[in-house]
């Protein structure tokens, strides 16, 4: 008979069987996928980070995100409520992929207010306001910047208009400073360039925000670059269509996309890895909802009856080992399904699985868009 004897030993080398997972090293493709619900309203978000290769001083992150939050939200422009899905770019049926970027709305002011004369009509002065920043850490931030066109394509010769007669060309928060330009006075309305700075001297720069135009005057854009106070700088190479490159401070291609929402699919690729598969599905939904105009103008338009349609949602996140997330979505499951094509279901990759019921919430809430004649809808 053999008696084996208990011992207590001190590790006395670091080896792969020994040492302590650490984030971003190794083969630590795998990640956690990280689920908060709101208790408030019932919203769903999810994040899967993933580990991208540190650069020097300055890393760019990167995460699969899905929030129930932007799906199926009203919105609109002045005087005009209708339902919108993830208007930025990156995003689509609640999902995006979390890397820095900028978003702003454009919209216009009739120049003077209708009614106007028999035989006359007014004109429209363009500006650009609500610009929001989404940094490293995926933080939403406020700039408090707006511009517009000055004495353009108006016979009235009275751009801006009354309400809006001066650009906000610097703002910011506890967080960050910025600034931009205006817009020269004779010139079509266009976004000149901003920059962001946060408190540790990091800069943002964007040639460009209203790059990807989109739903309801909304347009957004990646970074040109991102610079730290040490002069290391990272790098976005944008392709459109959901391709692009973040070279980082060490030259290399540490993030690399092939696209996004693509039914036959996408990759995304970390340096050192293989890529992570994307897989989608069309959703479908259909629910009724509606907006009540309360102005009773004719320049206002509310909306009534039922909404219905199809989201583009990801079916399946394969990672760099072969290991998948599936997601399961509206009418997916008929033992657990719901009208408004949101998730239903996570499988993980362990076998595990959490499942989701959804409702219409019994509290009102009211948004409120005017038209240029100052009527309202809601």
């Amino acid at each position: 008979m053999v008696f084996p004897l208990p011992l207590q030993a001190q590790i006395t080398n670091v080896t792969d069987d020994t040492s302590t997972p650490i984030p971003g090293a190794g083969h630590n493709y795998l990640g956690e996928l990280n689920e908060a619900v709101n208790p408030a309203n019932g919203s769903v978000s999810l994040r899967l980070q993933v580990p991208v290769p540190p650069g020097r001083r300055l890393t760019v992150p990167f995460s699969f995100e899905y929030n129930t939050s932007g799906i199926q939200h009203p919105g609109g422009t002045a005087g005009h409520m209708s339902w919108g899905n993830d208007l930025g770019y990156l995003s689509k049926g609640g999902w995006s992929y979390a890397v820095p970027r900028i978003s702003v709305i454009k919209d216009s002011k009739s120049v003077p207010p209708p009614p106007y004369p028999p035989g006359q009509q007014g004109e429209f002065c363009n500006f650009f306001s609500y610009y929001m920043l989404q940094d490293l850490e995926g933080q939403r931030h406020a700039l408090g910047l707006s511009v517009g066109e000055k004495n353009t394509y108006s016979n009235w010769g009275i751009c801006p208009p009354a309400g809006l007669t001066g650009d906000y060309l610097s703002g910011g928060d506890d967080y960050y400073q910025d600034s931009t330009s205006a817009i020269p006075s004779g010139h079509i309305a266009c976004t000149p360039p901003v920059n962001v700075v946060d408190a540790d001297g990091t800069v943002y720069y964007f040639s460009n925000p209203y790059t990807h135009i989109g739903e309801l005057g909304y347009g957004d854009s990646l970074p040109s670059w991102i610079e730290d106070r040490n002069g290391n700088q990272a790098l976005f190479q944008d392709s459109g269509n959901g391709a692009f490159t973040i070279t980082d401070t060490a030259g290399r291609a540490a993030v690399q996309s092939s696209g996004f929402g693509d039914i036959s699919g996408d990759m995304v690729t970390m340096s050192g890895l293989s890529p992570y598969h994307i897989n989608w599905e069309t959703v479908q939904f259909s629910y009724f909802a509606t907006g009540v105009d309360l102005g009773g103008g004719s320049y206002c338009s509310g909306f009534g009856g039922g909404t219905n349609g199809t989201l583009t949602s990801i079916q399946q996140i394969e990672l760099p080992n072969g290991q998948s997330y599936f997601l399961k979505y509206g009418n997916d499951d008929p033992n657990n399904s719901n009208p408004y094509g949101l998730l239903s279901q996570i499988s993980y990759p362990t076998g595990g699985w959490v499942k989701y019921t959804w409702g219409m919430s019994s509290p009102i809430e009211l948004l409120r868009f005017d038209d240029s004649a100052g009527h309202s809808n809601a």
